[in-house]
């Protein structure tokens, strides 16, 4: 199984869109502390009108009881990776935290200077947020990327990260403390 990505755009949405259905049926194997809301945003590449348009309509309970917002990117391309330098540090540390307990890889690739990812508006509410992708480097520095070899995707680094991000979640769910209290 393989799919490329045009070398116009890249693969942002459909990666981490067809893996919201795996991880809502892993998580709803057993009653959550918090509520998971799994939104895909219809945009691409640096149009952010899908997470402007969901932001822009969050009531102010709903960005006050929002304790934090998973981003995922562009995954199954290489091993995981985290946008650190943009993210919110304890989301950082917790995913560190359980990507070391499920003995998995995963490394650091900031992806703020290359693309605009989902995330932004909801950091601007102030709504802690992390970006999970696998772009490399390279392909950050290359955006539209022209290697046909980096642009490939392989199932097994998929399947990894849907391992990380769905202990990740559960993680999450175990240790996030409301950020508003009484309001």
């Amino acid at each position: 199984m393989g799919a490329t990505y045009s070398s116009q755009m890249p693969p942002d949405n459909w990666s981490g869109a067809s893996l919201l259905a795996s991880l809502f049926q892993t998580l709803a194997s057993r009653r959550r502390h918090h509520t998971f809301v799994f939104v895909a945003f219809a945009d691409g590449g640096d149009d952010l009108a899908g997470s402007h348009f969901f932001v822009d309509h969050m009531s102010r309970v709903d960005v006050d009881q929002t304790e934090a917002m998973v981003n995922l990117e562009a995954l199954g391309f290489s091993p995981t990776k985290i946008s650190s330098r943009e993210s919110d540090k304890q989301l950082v540390h917790d995913f560190m935290t359980v990507t070391y307990a499920l003995r998995q890889m995963a490394s650091q690739v900031d992806v703020s200077k290359g693309v605009h990812v989902d995330s932004e508006p909801f950091a601007f509410m102030h709504i802690p947020q992390i970006t999970i992708h696998s772009l490399t480097q390279d392909a950050v520095a290359d955006l539209p990327i022209q290697d046909k070899d980096r642009d490939k995707f392989r199932p097994h680094f998929y399947y990894n990260s849907y391992t990380l991000v769905s202990g990740y979640l559960a993680y999450l769910d175990e240790v996030l403390k409301p950020r508003h209290h009484g309001k």
